[in-house]
């Protein structure tokens, strides 16, 4: 079972890799503000949360998909710091959350697949 696991693991890996070579060039957020695929039917947008300096609520900021044309909404991820993120193709967004010097976290999301939207990552 353990060695399943990382067989999964390492696919998951090597697709990701492979997509990142393929992909445009990245757009670091939250600086970027917002980010549109080639085709121009979705715009990935930051949002800060939104709450007293006392408070510690865990998250920071998230990753928003919006379809411009309905105007529907999908939260990607919420990350600490900065995340960069590009287009791989026009349904295809890679994100890699930046979590210590060191360390860091990719996702691939397939914004559509046979009219809804997954996660890949």
């Amino acid at each position: 079972m353990r060695r399943w696991r990382m067989m999964i693991e390492v696919a998951v890996l090597v697709a990701v890799v492979i997509a990142q070579a393929d992909a445009n060039q990245f757009v670091v957020f939250p600086n970027a503000g917002e980010l549109a695929s080639p085709n121009g039917r979705y715009v990935v947008r930051n949002s800060e949360h939104e709450s007293a300096g006392s408070d510690f609520v865990g998250t920071f900021r998230s990753l928003w998909l919006i379809e411009v044309a309905t105007g529907r909404t999908r939260k990607l991820c919420d990350y600490l710091g900065v995340a960069a993120v590009a287009w791989s193709n026009n349904d295809l967004l890679i994100v890699t959350q930046y979590v210590a010097r060191k360390t860091s976290r990719a996702f691939g999301f397939f914004c559509e697949r046979h009219g809804r939207t997954d996660h890949a990552g």
